[in-house]
């Protein structure tokens, strides 16, 4: 997995940080955050999903993330990503 340069969308409710705080995050690492799926997006961020048993679990972008081929990481992944991205870059500053 490479965010850097990619499109990145995000669907459900973070758990760690805002909306923006994650939206920040992408710029940061220099990814395309993207307020819509489309299909040039390329991962999509998925936080959790509240949903009545009545309706369907999987968000509106999650459905098109899929139908399209993007890549679905979990909040966790992306994290996890960002942390090692960010150690990396200080590394080469140091």
């Amino acid at each position: 997995m490479n965010l850097t340069g990619a499109q990145v969308a995000v669907t459900g409710k973070l758990e760690t940080m805002t909306l923006h705080e994650c939206l920040t995050l992408l710029n940061i690492i220099h990814a395309k955050p993207q307020s819509h799926v489309n299909r040039q997006t390329n991962y999509l961020i998925v936080g959790t999903i509240r949903k009545n048993m009545f309706e369907s679990p999987e968000t509106t972008r999650l459905q098109l993330a899929k139908s399209y081929g993007a890549q679905i990481i979990s909040e966790k992944d992306f994290l996890t990503w960002v942390i090692a991205y960010l150690e990396k870059m200080r590394q080469n500053i140091t």
